[in-house]
């Protein structure tokens, strides 16, 4: 069974806990990144390969030990 992404930032970030009622979930990393462009406070859970090629937003990297 595949983890979906949204669940992985689940697990991984938020610890188990839930989203808030505020949270937009946008299908394509194309689309989410375009809305970021835009909304200074957002964020969005990728891949390094999807995101860091886009010169629009500034990538903040996250791994489950340091210095991973």
């Amino acid at each position: 069974m595949a983890i979906r992404p949204a669940e992985l930032f689940v697990q991984d970030i938020l610890s188990g806990q839930a989203f808030g009622s505020n949270v937009e979930f946008i299908s394509t990393t194309t689309q989410a990144l375009q809305k970021l462009a835009s909304s200074p406070s957002g964020i969005y859970y990728a891949s390094a390969p999807q995101v860091v090629p886009q010169c629009s937003i500034k990538p903040l990297p996250l791994g489950r030990t340091q210095g991973q």
